[in-house]
């Protein structure tokens, strides 16, 4: 009885309120799956955590009871006032970290170990109290018997301290491997609900568009009738009250429309169908021009993908270089699609530098070197995504695209009024008249021809971006500056572009 309720207010909604309530849906799924995942594995960590503090607590008490160690016999031997000052401060310490350790006997070897440090640390301090009380009344014998007894208790308590922290250790490595297991165990729960949801999804997905296309294919099944003149069909179902059910209904009403007054509507309704096929031809064109759309989209993440498994495939069979390579296109990618339009850190622009590089050369087999110069401290300042990679790209497609070997790229980040970046290579230079139209105000939108506008496309562009797309990024990200950007000759053959950011 439920469920046909909900169906029946299912049918009562609007095509636009079911693919929204299947995409809210959808998306309430994955934050639950995210939120679930982050939460169990931020408790497994501080659990983790947790258990590693004694460690760190028995490391500070070990340094404390060394230095006050230090302190006693610097004292015994030199009788310095800055080693009984010391001395003092450090007995403090170590009387506030025993007070920590459990005080009473217990059935439990690590508490009854604790037991037996903090009564050894009573008999090492009282010992040393008295040594350094004999050494200050200048009773040599006295102090030296004091002092013996001190160090034995010392080493005493030094090795059961070690003994504890060996322990707990031990201990805290169990709880790690346990907690590891369970971790595991949260992973692969996660990518099988992950897996489970995305699975429901595209099924509902897959129901939805299918309660939308049935309908719309048993209209143009009853239309193609009407075309041929086949009036003796039976109504359309009309079960849904939503622009579908309307469209049927519209349909009814037309056919018995036509049944009455055929004399008088064969003419309209072969009109009506020139209409309608263009119409249908029209949404075939928008149809296939939103698929484009889609499958523009789509197609970087399936290569960003299929890299990653080529990736995880060359991994399993030990093929390192061939691993290496497919990791760096696949960030390359990951890259590109992520910060295309967006700002960026100076820091990863360098760091996708690299990666290219790191293409580029198992490409050309170390056709070319690559130098980089890093010596700014403001490596965190945002500039537009994708604006150094192209340039790198122009230099090895164009700059030095004729040398067979020799060829050298250059980075060079450096702190001046600005901060500075240039991008260098020694090949054959840049053509003057591209120069000027790059940099020139207009942008070449007015007073070039069509063979000046397609030779500087050749030359500036690279991945989907050329250099009049990345001095345009530049200049309005920082608000038209008009020397934020420059091109000029290389001391040693070769072009060098220059980009200038402001600190802030």
């Amino acid at each position: 009885m439920v469920w046909k309720t909900l169906m029946d207010r299912s049918k009562d909604k609007t095509i636009r309120a079911r693919i929204i309530t299947a995409f809210i849906l959808a998306v309430s799924v994955m934050i639950a799956l995210f939120f679930y995942s982050v939460f169990a594995v931020s408790s497994i960590v501080s659990s983790v955590a947790d258990s590693y503090r004694s460690n760190e607590f028995l490391d500070r008490y070990t340094s404390t009871l060394l230095s006050l160690e230090t302190s006693l016999k610097t004292y015994m031997d030199i009788r310095s006032f800055e080693s009984i000052d010391s001395y003092y401060s450090l007995r403090s310490q170590l009387e506030l970290l025993t007070a920590e350790m459990h005080q009473k006997p217990s059935s439990d070897s690590l508490l009854l170990l604790e037991y037996k440090i903090t009564r050894m640390a009573h008999t090492f301090l009282s010992y040393a109290d008295r040594a350094l009380a004999y050494r200050r009344a200048n009773n040599f014998i006295n102090a030296d018997d004091q002092y013996v007894l001190a160090e034995q208790s010392y080493r005493y308590l030094s090795n059961a301290v070690n003994e504890l922290n060996a322990q707990y250790f031990k201990q805290n490595r169990e709880t790690y491997a346990a907690k590891k297991l369970i971790f595991d165990h949260l992973q692969r729960s996660c990518i099988l609900l992950l897996i489970t949801a995305i699975i429901i999804t595209f099924l509902q997905i897959v129901n939805r568009v299918d309660t939308i296309t049935k309908p719309l294919a048993e209209i143009s099944e009853v239309a193609n009738k009407l075309a041929e003149y086949d009036f003796d069909i039976p109504p359309l179902p009309v079960e849904k009250r939503d622009e579908v059910g309307n469209i049927c209904r519209a349909f009814n009403r037309m056919i018995v429309s036509i049944r009455e007054y055929i004399a008088t509507i064969i003419s309209k309704a072969e009109e009506e169908q020139r209409l309608h096929d263009r119409e249908n031809y029209m949404i075939t064109l928008y149809k296939d021009a939103q698929l484009k759309a889609l499958q523009s989209q789509i197609n970087p993440h399936f290569l960003f993908n299929t890299l990653n498994t080529g990736m995880q495939l060359a991994m399993m069979e030990g093929a390192d270089k061939t691993s290496r390579f497919i990791e760096q296109t696949a960030d390359f990618f990951r890259y590109n699609l992520q910060h295309q339009n967006e700002e960026a850190t100076l820091e990863e622009e360098i760091a996708l530098v690299d990666n290219y590089i790191y293409v580029m050369n198992v490409r050309f087999a170390n056709k070319f070197t690559f130098t980089k110069k890093i010596e700014s401290i403001h490596l965190s300042v945002r500039m537009p995504g994708m604006s150094l990679q192209p340039l790198v790209e122009n230099c090895i497609k164009h700059g030095i695209a004729d040398m067979k070997k020799g060829g050298i790229i250059a980075l060079h980040v450096y702190d001046n009024t600005d901060i500075c970046i240039d991008i260098s290579d020694n090949g054959k230079g840049f053509p003057n008249d591209v120069r000027e139209r790059i940099l020139s105000s207009d942008d070449m939108t007015t007073g070039s021809t069509a063979r000046d506008e397609q030779q500087t496309h050749k030359i500036s562009s690279g991945t989907g971006i050329g250099l009049v797309n990345v001095v345009s990024r530049l200049r309005m990200f920082y608000n038209d500056k008009a020397d934020v950007f420059d091109i000029r000759e290389n001391d040693s053959g070769g072009t060098v572009f220059a980009i200038r950011i402001p600190y802030v």
